[in-house]
């Protein structure tokens, strides 16, 4: 079945379009090859998607002539026969771009319920994104350890130089002889190998989620495999993401009863939650303090050389270097490092060089402070103030030189990390990699003791100075609850003032509007029912458009959504009714990309489903009523999309407490204002747009 016929309006923009008509059985790109009579090479739109049978394929030619339209992929024969009815010519080396694993078959394609983007296979269902498919060569893993070294070991590299002046400061200073020297050593040492090492380059590195690392991966693991719903609109087939997979779903004693305990006590749930954001609040804490601390103990040193250099200075001159640095800071933090990545291997270079020649000549005996009995008689000779001083012992795997307060502080928030990523650590072990109870133990007994012994000291030294962490974690962790707690309520809200589809469904196919030519996109953050800012809008404006979308953006607990798995299409109400969900979802690491062009791949996505929809009987009758719901889908898109959002306001209830009324109407109102709109992400045009006021009371 071969033909071809004007599309639409062939004088539209000056364009003259065809419609090619072949059998198929594949999808097909976005952008396909296409030459005209005269033989010249072009890449045109795909303007139409596929049906199981029967293939739309629309382009578009500046000077009126027909297109003969191929896809890499087709069969051969079947483009040939494309190009004779078009009385058109192919190249020679048209073969060149056919595949003979991809032969046309008469059978239907198996259906699918999740719609996937066009321009892969929908019949297959676990795609992987094309982000997970990259192979890592070894240049990739050469540039990447090169890279590190400017940034990674740049940083680890200066940090030993600091750790005597700081932990030998007070009173510790009347212990200086050659014991507690080597008690020092010992414990820098030990402190390298234990957390820096087999801490997290063997083992934190190995629990990564799709590649990401850090406290909201470690957490993004465990409310997937502990069945943490802690984001709303959770629905089942998020879990088929192919980011989304959860291993093997046998469960050992172990894993078993955390996630037993979770469940039946759901203020855990939200006290890990609490625990994830303190750990998190200290990470930032920790990236504030460290150019800070790294830049103004670098300068300082050079008092030593150039005593007379006044203390303004030195912060004159700090702020000069961080202000360069963070404007370069922008262009990537690939680009910094391989700027730096040659200053500090000549650095690793000169002091191991330096290390090795005085360890000879001065003193070798230092190599037996390796022995971890130093530790003991270091902690034995000095005391209290032996455990006070090993905050500054910290300092050894940060890059840091102690500068009074900030230093304090820093070593706060470095060992807040570090217990947190321990405890998260230990429930991965137990919920992720269902390991023994006796093996889970023995690793939070093993490190968790380490950095509790550090942390009490820096506790020490909060009057010092550690009370700047702990002030930013907590403003910050204020600012992230708060989020978390008004959007949940907001979501709360939505849920118990939906309208049921019910309700809609009784009104008739006009739903008891005006319905006039367009798509109508109504955004929502419900993934089932209609939301109460469509009432409001069809209360005020008893109109809408033929084609209704409700769009739900959503987020998912998982880095990365592959752009085939990115929408899932569904229909509301009768087919008659032309309404539709949308739900596309994102994960925490996703960036919604400039010049993205969200309303051709949703249209795109809404008939690829009308096209493959399940539970339809197949037929001529059936294929007939499918194009036509496409025509009208895409006629409706040429006649134009609104965008319907509702602009919404959160207002604590008057019985609400003082506290309440603060966080809900001054700080979450202040945060909603300026907060990143959805017409912003999704580039939503001004012309195109229409804004509802709600007013929500939580």
């Amino acid at each position: 079945m071969l033909s071809h016929k004007p599309w639409l309006d062939p004088t539209r923009l000056g364009e003259a379009k065809v419609m090619v008509e072949v059998e198929l059985d594949k999808p097909f790109p976005h952008k396909i090859a296409a030459w005209d009579k005269q033989g010249n090479f072009s890449l045109v739109d795909v303007e139409y998607s596929w049906l199981p049978t029967t293939c739309f394929i629309g382009g578009s030619s500046t000077d009126g002539s027909a297109l003969n339209i191929i896809q890499k992929g087709f069969e051969v024969s079947a483009v040939e026969d494309t190009a004779a009815k078009l009385g058109a010519t192919l190249p020679s080396d048209t073969h060149a771009h056919s595949s003979p694993q991809q032969k046309s078959t008469t059978g239907n394609p198996t259906k699918s319920t999740t719609t996937q983007n066009t321009e892969y296979d929908v019949n297959q269902q676990t795609s992987i994104p094309p982000h997970l498919k990259k192979t890592v060569s070894c240049v990739n893993v050469l540039t990447l350890a090169y890279q590190s070294l400017g940034v990674i070991y740049g940083d680890l590299s200066t940090s030993p130089l600091y750790v005597y002046k700081t932990t030998f400061s007070g009173k510790l200073s009347l212990h200086e002889d050659d014991e507690e020297i080597f008690g020092v050593f010992s414990f820098i040492f030990w402190t390298f190998t234990l957390i820096a090492l087999f801490k997290y380059v063997f083992i934190v590195l190995s629990a990564d989620d799709n590649g990401e690392g850090g406290t909201f991966a470690l957490y993004s693991l465990l409310c997937r495999y502990a069945k943490l719903r802690v984001l709303p609109n959770h629905q089942e087939m998020d879990e088929k993401l192919s980011t989304y997979a959860t291993g093997s779903p046998g469960e050992t004693r172990q894993s078993a009863a955390v996630k037993s305990f979770f469940e039946k006590h759901p203020k855990s749930q939200k006290g890990l939650l609490i625990f994830v954001l303190l750990g998190t609040c200290m990470a930032i804490g920790d990236s504030v303090l460290t150019p800070t601390i790294s830049v103004l103990s670098a300068v300082s040193g050079v008092k030593l050389k150039i005593p007379q250099l006044h203390e303004n200075y030195v912060v004159i001159i700090s702020c000069i270097i961080l202000v360069a640095i963070f404007s370069v800071q922008r262009f990537g933090t690939h680009r910094v490092a391989f700027i730096f990545a040659p200053i500090s291997t000549a650095w690793l270079l000169s002091i191991s060089s330096i290390g090795v020649y005085n360890t000879i000549k001065w003193n070798p005996h230092i190599v037996s402070a390796l022995s971890p009995v130093y530790m003991y008689k270091f902690l034995r000779n000095t005391g209290v103030e032996g455990w006070v001083s090993l905050g500054g012992v910290v300092l050894s795997i940060t890059g840091l030189r102690d500068t009074n307060m900030i230093g304090h502080a820093y070593g706060l928030a470095v060992t807040s990390v570090m217990l947190v990523t321990t405890c998260l650590m230990s429930l991965v072990m137990a919920i992720v990699w269902k390991q023994k109870a006796i093996t889970v133990l023995a690793f939070l007994l093993c490190f968790g003791s380490v950095e509790l012994l550090y942390f009490s000291s820096c506790v020490y030294k909060i009057p010092e100075g550690g009370w700047i962490p702990i002030l930013l974690s907590l403003t910050f962790m204020s600012v992230m609850y708060i989020w978390n707690y008004g959007t949940t309520k907001k979501h709360e809200f939505d849920v118990e003032n939906k309208v049921s589809i019910d309700r809609i469904v009784a009104l008739g196919p006009s739903i008891g509007m005006v319905r006039v030519p367009g798509i109508g996109l109504v955004y929502t953050n419900l993934v089932t029912g209609v939301p109460a800012v469509f009432g409001h809008f069809v209360t005020n404006l008893p109109a809408f458009h033929r084609v209704l979308v409700f769009v739900c953006v959503k987020s998912v607990q998982v880095p990365y959504v592959g752009e085939e798995e990115r929408f899932v299409i569904s229909r509301v109400g009768p087919k008659e009714y032309g309404m539709f969900r949308s739900v596309v979802r994102y994960g925490y690491r996703d960036v919604p990309r400039e010049m993205y062009d969200f309303e051709s791949r949703l249209v795109s996505a809404i008939v690829e489903f009308v096209e493959t929809e399940p539970g339809t009987q197949e037929g001529c009758d059936s294929l007939r009523m499918r194009k036509e719901e496409t025509l009208e889908i895409m006629e409706a898109k040429e006649a134009g999309v609104a965008y319907i959002l509702g602009q919404s306001y959160a207002k604590a209830k008057q019985s609400s407490s003082v506290l309440k009324k603060l966080a809900v109407d001054v700080v979450f109102a202040f945060m909603s204002t300026n907060c990143r709109g959805t017409d912003v992400v999704l580039n939503v045009p001004h012309t195109s747009l229409l804004e509802v006021g709600m007013v929500y009371y939580v």
